[in-house]
């Protein structure tokens, strides 16, 4: 972004496998959060329940997120596995002090 806001539609995850038919995956929208407006530089943090979806996938099966602007541009994120993804996750479950 170069000093302008812009705003974002509703995420999409983008999974390495189909899933009834589609490997776009809709995250399920927030009433009222979307399309949302985001400043030069500001950062989007939202948390969704993809237990039903995180069943559906085996640890090698990859995920990552679409975000599209209002004007049609997309921006894509890195891939990673379920698996890393759950080892992240439960890290902080594992550490004793």
């Amino acid at each position: 972004m170069t000093g302008n806001s812009i705003y974002i539609q509703n995420p999409t995850l983008q999974l390495s496998k189909k899933i009834n038919g589609n490997r776009d995956f809709v995250v399920p929208q927030t009433a009222g959060k979307f399309p949302k407006k985001l400043e030069n530089g500001e950062q989007f943090f939202q948390e969704y329940d993809t237990i039903e979806l995180s069943n559906q996938l085996s640890d090698n099966d990859k995920i990552g997120f679409k975000i599209k602007t209002t004007s049609n541009k997309f921006y894509l994120s890195n891939q990673f596995t379920k698996k890393h993804i759950v080892g992240h996750i439960q890290i902080p479950n594992k550490i004793i002090l």
